[in-house]
């Protein structure tokens, strides 16, 4: 089966088809992840537009190198992202945040990632909030009791 690298389609110096956006989140994050999980030394090296692949079809898209670092691997989809958002035809400013934000470092982990694409927000603040609660509900008993 050919493949279309994303190297390729952005050479062409066209529109980049909001189906080629949609199956470089999820699917190459989920891919991503399965690597590192995995520690396929197969498929080492750097997350790149050459490295991910479409069939002609653009049903499915497959990461043939990624870093060993994970770090490394979220500031690659990062700049890839950012590149094919400016050639999709339309302005999605939650993506080029979620992109500027990997590039940067403030988002530094796979899950990390999942969960910003998923628009939900990183776990450690539900403790935080499940704590304000709790206080809330101590302070309120006691208030209770003390009348």
């Amino acid at each position: 089966m050919n493949y279309i690298s994303l190297e390729t389609i952005l050479s062409r110096g066209e529109k980049v088809s909001p189906r080629v956006l949609y199956k470089l989140l999820h699917p190459v994050v989920e891919q991503l992840i399965d690597v590192r999980d995995s520690g396929d030394a197969t498929k080492t090296g750097r997350l790149t537009a050459k490295s991910i692949v479409f069939t002609p079809d653009f049903k499915s898209v497959e990461v043939f190198s990624a870093s060993t670092n994970e770090q490394q691997n979220v500031m690659d989809w990062g700049d890839i992202i950012l590149k094919v958002v400016d050639r999709v035809g339309y302005t999605d400013k939650r993506l080029k945040i979620i992109a500027g934000d990997c590039m940067a470092g403030n988002i530094d982990s796979l899950e990390e990632l999942h969960l910003a694409l998923e628009r939900r927000i990183n776990r450690s603040i539900y403790k935080l909030i499940i704590g304000i609660v709790l206080t809330g509900l101590s302070i309120m008993a006691i208030l209770h009791f003390l009348q």
